[in-house]
């Protein structure tokens, strides 16, 4: 595998997320710039 992925990649370019949402672990993360929706997990350690 690649190994664990820091979130700010995953947060890097988006200016203005128009919706956060915690679910369970995970942060959700809706783009309307370009209808992406993205998946924050948590990473132990």
């Amino acid at each position: 595998g690649d190994g664990p992925v820091r979130p700010e990649t995953f947060l890097t370019g988006i200016e203005r997320p128009q919706h956060l949402l915690a679910d369970g672990e995970r942060l959700l993360i809706t783009d309307f710039e370009d209808g992406r929706i993205l998946a924050v997990t948590a990473a132990e350690g």
